[in-house]
């Protein structure tokens, strides 16, 4: 008798096969998501339909989405992108919360997009990922902002966030001759891109640009003399693109804890955090009997939806989107190769605007 077992992994392929019982001389293997994008459009629209949300299709979302959706690795396969249905169609009918969402995903590849093609006026560019979700959608993005821009992408390329040897990627590269290399990943493969670049023949003349990842004290020390000239996008915090009550607070961080905030979405996190508390000091109840305090969820969704205040990132108020932020972009460029000289603004200091 043959039998054909279909299952998500190999793990659950052999709890179906008890042993001893089923000779595994066959086996049907799929092909995960990853090297399937070309059927993740299908593949969600019947999810939308199976949950009684027929009218939604994956061609209504927002372009950059869709790319994100098809770059994306899916580790968990059909279990992620159950998962992700989920989630659109629950954002769908009751609208959701994003206070720093485009901070965090397309807003730094649009900017990074406009900054090599415009900035630079550069026109052939190659991107790097190392195979996270984070720098896959953000060198899509870039990809699809560059080319709209009159730019030429000519290669998207990836390495593995363990990979020491640059050498054979870069030398691949030079031989495109491309005007800026893309490269948003983590700071051990960054530091060994940077390091291995200076000595490719063919990259002289080649811009280096990276993601927010790096703005780090560890990246200096990581890359050494090499991070000198190196750029980063990044939020723009300086006091002039903050909210008015921004400076108070950045006194009172360093009062506390002796020096200022290390990481760029420090204003939004603070302000996401502010928004969430006065939306529950508005809808929570307590029994006086049990002292049990209760929140309503849709109440809370109301009511964070409903505030509005003057934030130390800026003006904070939700729209039917669910931005509730303003995002300000900026570049930095590192000038030192000293990690104790690590400071944002200064080292590496901010380029634009």
């Amino acid at each position: 008798m043959r039998v054909i077992v279909l299952a998500a992994n190999e793990d659950d392929a052999e709890h179906a096969l008890p042993k001893q019982q089923f000779r595994q001389s066959y086996h049907v293997s799929l092909r995960p998501l990853a090297y399937r994008s070309g059927e993740i459009d299908q593949l969600l629209d019947r999810m939308f339909a199976a949950r009684d949300a027929s009218y939604l299709r994956t061609a209504d979302l927002l372009v950059e989405n869709q790319e994100a959706l098809r770059a994306y690795a899916w580790p968990k396969n059909l279990a992620q992108l159950h998962t992700v249905a989920e989630a659109i169609v629950a954002h769908e009918a009751h609208g959701g919360l994003r206070a720093a969402g485009r901070a965090l995903g397309l807003a730094p590849a649009t900017m990074h997009g406009h900054l090599a093609r415009v900035g630079l006026k550069a026109r052939k560019i190659v991107t790097v990922h190392d195979g996270s979700p984070y720098a896959q959608q953000l060198t899509v993005v870039t990809a699809t902002n560059f080319t709209k821009l009159g730019g030429t992408v000519l290669s998207q390329e990836a390495i593995a966030p363990t990979d020491v040897d640059m050498h054979p990627l870069l030398t691949r590269v030079a031989t495109e001759k491309p005007d800026v290399l893309y490269f948003p990943v983590f700071v051990a493969g960054a530091a060994q891109i940077l390091r291995q670049v200076k000595d490719t023949p063919g990259l002289e003349n080649t811009a280096l640009i990276g993601g927010g990842s790096l703005m780090a004290p560890d990246m200096i020390k990581a890359a050494g003399a090499a991070v000198v000239g190196f750029r980063i996008a990044y939020p723009d915090v300086s006091p002039a693109a903050m909210g008015k009550t921004y400076p108070k607070f950045l006194d009172e961080y360093k009062k506390a804890y002796g020096e200022g905030p290390i990481s760029g979405f420090h204003g939004q996190a603070y302000d996401a955090a502010q928004l969430l508390m006065k939306a529950i000091q508005k809808v929570a109840v307590t029994d006086q009997k049990t002292g049990a305090t209760y929140i309503g969820r849709k109440a809370l969704r109301d009511a964070v939806f409903a505030t509005k205040f003057d934030g130390v990132s800026g003006p904070i108020a939700c729209d039917a989107h669910g931005e509730c932020g303003e995002f300000k972009p900026a570049v930095y460029e590192y000038t030192s190769a000293d990690a104790a000289t690590f400071a944002i603004g200064k080292n590496p200091k901010r380029i634009y605007p």
